[in-house]
């Protein structure tokens, strides 16, 4: 096979080693596209990910410890005060 035959591409003449040039380039950006896109994802699911755990952990602290004060019948009032102030 000659692989400098040439073509015709819609009134373009071209040759088979410049179309497979041409090819093999817009591939390569393709995937480095979307290896770029694939990293922001991951970033961004990363980020997500982290700030609902900042956002709930405090909140089960909260939970827990409101449980803790509200169920306790053994703590006299002055350390339930205590605890009320660490919140």
């Amino acid at each position: 096979m000659d692989r400098n035959r040439r073509g015709r591409l819609s009134d373009q003449t071209f040759y088979t080693d410049e179309l497979l040039s041409a090819i093999r380039t817009r591939m390569e950006k393709q995937a480095a596209i979307q290896s770029y896109s694939d990293s922001k994802l991951g970033q961004m699911r990363d980020a997500i990910l982290y700030s609902l755990h900042m956002n709930c952990a405090p909140r089960w602290q909260y939970y827990g410890f409101s449980s803790l004060l509200r169920d306790s019948d053994e703590m006299d009032a002055e350390e339930v005060r205590e605890f009320r102030a660490s919140l």
